[in-house]
């Protein structure tokens, strides 16, 4: 295990996830990528294709920090963090996207999200990324 990828969104759950991956960094001499998907209405979507390129590197930056503040209040300066990930998608289709094409040889996330009604609609995002990464998974609890 030397890439470990972790998707946050702010919630409980994906502050145990990462706090979890780190332990597992540190005893494994593994890297740290925080990800968070930026699930954006589709109409809002399409508006970017006009903006430049540095609004929409803002706007992504703006939507993630909320996510990444809750881990970095208990990590400090942790050097196993080598980057924080800011994507627009649906979340496990990006998550499994981002796995496959960046080399992760592990995901650990949160067994459930801030989207708990939509989880109850369409299927867990966790669920899909476990039946569909191209790596370990690990779901916390």
């Amino acid at each position: 295990m030397k890439k470990i990828l972790v998707p946050v969104d702010g919630s409980t759950q994906s502050v145990l996830a990462a706090r979890w991956a780190l332990q597992r960094a540190q005893e494994a001499g593994a890297t740290v990528t925080l990800l968070h998907v930026y699930d954006m209405p589709a109409e809002d979507a399409m508006g970017l294709a006009n903006l430049p390129r540095e609004e929409v590197v803002a706007l992504k930056q703006s939507h993630g920090e909320p996510s990444f503040a809750p881990v970095r209040e208990f990590i400090a300066d942790d050097a196993a963090i080598t980057d924080n990930l800011v994507v627009i998608g649906q979340p496990a289709e990006e998550i499994v996207s981002v796995a496959r094409h960046k080399g992760y040889d592990h995901i650990v996330m949160g067994s459930r999200g801030r989207s708990l009604v939509r989880e109850l609609l369409l299927g867990s995002v966790s669920e899909e990324v476990l039946h569909h990464a191209p790596c370990a998974v690990t779901i916390i609890r």
